[in-house]
């Protein structure tokens, strides 16, 4: 999925709220041993790409990062809501690079339709769900 992000000041509270207002989503970009990078995403181009996301899948989905330094591959690692409108209030992002990293891969089961049991009006238990 690609994403454009802008970058922003860091500092005041203030600014964040402005981006918030204008319908952006302030984020930090990191990446291990480099600095952060403060930026902002378009907030209504990501809600996009998360109602095409299938359920369980965000952190896995890498998204494609265009911006005025380049593009850059990145997973999303942590995302904030507000408590009482649970609108997205903030981003963390984690710039992909050679080394590992560690998520949580859901599982997905499928041809249930198919499986005699179920057919007889059984339930599928799945035990686990995602696999690290």
């Amino acid at each position: 999925m690609k994403l454009e992000v802008f970058k922003r000041d860091t500092g005041k509270k203030s600014i964040k709220n402005q981006i918030r207002v204008q319908g952006h989503i302030p984020a930090v970009i990191y990446a291990k041993g480099m600095s952060n990078a403060y930026a902002y995403v378009n907030g209504d181009d990501f809600a996009t790409a998360l109602r095409r996301m299938p359920k369980d899948h965000l952190a896995t989905t890498v998204f494609e990062l265009k911006g005025e330094a380049g593009g850059f591959k990145a997973l999303v690692k942590e995302i904030q809501y507000d408590p009482t409108s649970y609108q997205i209030i903030h981003l963390d992002l984690l710039k992909l690079s050679d080394q590992d990293v560690i998520v949580k891969v859901p599982i997905v089961c499928t041809g249930m339709a198919d499986c005699a049991g179920i057919k007889l009006g059984g339930v599928l238990r799945q035990v686990r769900r995602y696999v690290r």
